[in-house]
């Protein structure tokens, strides 16, 4: 009852970001478009890394191809559609998971950290659509639901299969490397058959890409990453986003002196109290450490989005379930253990519910773009694949032989790479990467531009030249000019 309850309350915060944004077929993010039109590319013949650039892991290209084939044979639009909604359902199972973890704690310690997970706005932002985190989660939650039961410990294909869980964590995302780690040298007796569960789990994913471009896929996954130079977020800031994103909007709050970063401090005591807490948890203890690991890991890393901050949310809602079970077991009396809970439960409604609320991404008028990309004789481009799923011409372009570079803005990090004082340089003032985009996105017979502010006024002046075929609100889809 527990587990459905919250699978429901988990799928119904995500599905209702996006309804609010927009519906399924919003834009606003970029990444998942990225990741998706990649898979597309592979069901169409088009290696990663060899054919185009993709700077991440292959995990997340190959989670979205059953989807890409399925959009390929039906509609792009309806296998975006779908492969957003199987991506909420990944984080219903993430917070069943997130429970089931917490279960041997106590009803009340699983009850509040599920509920933390399913409801607050740093998972549900994050397992809206197909991204990296959804599924570095899962195989960081199955790894420790696995070794969390000696049962499974002491028969070697469940270390194994954990570690195979880890390695296809980092498959995802590189950065799920340091918890792994952290997971591994904690298995003691088994640390091996974790390990190597983890290097099979790798090594399916990356191998079969690595044997075909061994140099650039090592350049775009490692080098790329780790040569960025460092985003412009304080460490409060980064805190901030880590704990929630939360804002102070209210200005009765304000006048009253609760401002963002003053609330941000107190989320950060809170939670640096319930960590302690969750450290006399016995049996617990790999929690609240992977919690310091992964925090201190998004304080150091060069780059930072707001749905980075999946890497530590399980780990919070882990710790936060943990403690307030720990709190209510010393309490004793039954009554007051189930209004500590309710209290913490309310807080996490309180504040998550407005910012699920107001959901997230940009309206498309997806009728007006289909018909008019339909009438194109030639390829359609832009600087974000998303649209093109959306107006139904992705597949169609790819099976046509039409140029396709699923991350264009990722050309800043590689080829078109240009920094000043250990930043990377905007790409609207990037000449590099100016005349590469431009020359891609008019290499097509049509071409719609999602974000203009990446683009300078000259190269803006070039994309507009020709005729345009169809206008609504910002979305604007223009002829190449001859």
């Amino acid at each position: 009852m527990l587990y459905g309850a919250l699978a429901v309350i988990a799928f119904g915060a995500r599905l209702t970001i996006v309804v609010r944004g927009g519906g399924l077929l919003t834009l606003g993010a970029y990444d998942d478009g990225v990741y998706y039109a990649a898979a597309d590319a592979l069901v169409h013949g088009r290696l990663p890394y060899r054919d185009f650039l993709f700077l991440q892991p292959p995990g997340v290209m190959l989670s979205g191809t059953p989807f890409a084939w399925f959009g390929s044979v039906t509609s792009d639009a309806l296998g975006l559609a779908v492969c957003r909604v199987a991506f909420m359902a990944l984080g219903a199972l993430n917070t069943v998971l997130v429970a089931v973890i917490l279960r041997r704690f106590g009803y009340l310690a699983a009850a509040v950290g599920g509920f933390f997970y399913a409801f607050t706005y740093v998972a549900a932002y994050s397992e809206r659509s197909i991204l990296l985190e959804p599924v570095g989660t899962t195989g960081v939650l199955v790894a420790l639901a696995i070794l969390a039961h000696p049962a499974m410990v002491r028969r070697t294909v469940w270390p194994v299969l954990a570690g195979v869980a880890l390695g296809v964590a980092c498959g995802f995302k590189i950065w799920y490397a340091v918890p792994a780690a952290v997971i591994v040298l904690f298995a003691w007796r088994v640390w091996y058959k974790v390990l190597l569960g983890l290097v099979a789990g790798v090594t399916a994913l990356c191998l079969p890409f690595f044997v075909n471009a061994p140099a650039q896929m090592f350049t775009q996954i490692v080098t790329d990453q780790t040569g960025r130079g460092r985003a412009a977020y304080t460490l409060l800031e980064r805190m901030q986003m880590i704990l929630g994103s939360y804002r102070v909007r209210n200005p009765a709050l304000v006048d009253a002196g609760l401002t963002t970063d003053r609330l941000t401090v107190i989320l950060i005591l809170v939670t640096v109290v319930l960590t302690a807490i969750a450290f006399t948890v016995r049996g617990g203890r790999l929690y609240p450490l992977l919690l310091v690991v992964d925090v201190g890991l998004l304080l150091a890393v060069p780059s930072f989005y707001p749905h980075y901050a999946a890497l530590t949310t399980p780990m919070i809602a882990l710790v936060t379930g943990l403690a307030v079970g720990r709190v209510a077991e010393l309490v004793r009396v039954r009554a007051a253990g189930f209004a500590i809970a309710a209290v913490a439960i309310l807080g996490i409604i309180g504040l998550n519910a407005g910012m699920i609320a107001r959901g997230f991404g940009v309206p498309v008028p997806v009728t007006g773009l289909t018909s008019a990309a339909a009438t194109v004789d030639g390829c359609v481009m832009s600087d974000d694949p998303t649209i093109l799923a959306v107006m139904n011409v992705l597949s169609r372009d790819l099976a046509r032989g039409c140029p396709m570079q699923p991350d264009l803005t990722g050309w800043i990090y590689d080829a078109d790479t240009l920094m000043v004082a250990g930043q990377d340089v905007p790409r609207s003032v990037n000449p590099f990467w100016q005349k590469h985009a431009v020359a891609y996105l008019t290499s097509g017979a049509a071409s719609i531009i999602v974000w203009p502010n990446g683009f300078g006024r000259a190269s803006t002046v070039d994309l507009t030249a020709g005729p345009v075929l169809f206008q609504e609100g910002r979305w604007v889809l223009h002829a190449t000019a001859p």
